[in-house]
């Protein structure tokens, strides 16, 4: 990432809240695509070492993203991802959860909601991701389990994928 392109990671104890805000050199019609589209979101949505294969994406509201994640020792996570409120080019938002292959959810895992915003700086792209806990020991959990490292690499990886296009 360029030193140029804005960023900021916070986290709100308080209110349980991780907000990342993060600027792409990339108009906002390439950075919706790259979060919309299951083809180009599995190219860089996962951590370093890991990859992101989408099982089934619907992108609307009500509509899911089931995939899985492997890392690199073989581990295998499942996640869901489902969309609530979507602004075409503007925002989207909905709620993450760890499940399993069936897209059983596991509540024994933090499960969050998010909302996106995609700010046009017309050939760049500031987003503003802000991820809710149901409380501070999940905020924590999360933090404990590589979230920062996890949503860094991930948008490294997305700079990767804007730049080949």
């Amino acid at each position: 990432m360029s030193n140029s392109l804005f960023f900021d990671f916070s986290v709100d104890k308080q209110a349980h809240v991780i907000t990342v805000k993060r600027e792409f050199a990339a108009p906002v019609k390439s950075v919706w695509r790259a979060w919309t589209t299951p083809e180009i979101i599995d190219q860089w949505w996962a951590a370093e070492g890991w990859k992101s294969k989408s099982k089934s994406m619907e992108f609307r509201p009500g509509g899911q993203r089931h995939y899985l994640m492997t890392g690199p020792a073989g581990e295998a996570m499942w996640g869901l991802t489902t969309y609530l409120h979507i602004d075409a080019h503007q925002r989207f938002s909905g709620k993450e959860s760890f499940v399993d292959e069936n897209a059983v959810v596991n509540t024994a895992l933090p499960q969050s909601e998010y909302a996106i915003e995609f700010i046009d700086k017309g050939d760049h792209t500031l987003i503003e991701h802000c991820t809710t806990f149901q409380s501070l020991e999940a905020l924590e959990e999360s933090l404990k389990y590589g979230f920062e490292k996890g949503t860094l690499d991930a948008y490294a990886r997305l700079d990767e994928v804007l730049n080949r296009k």
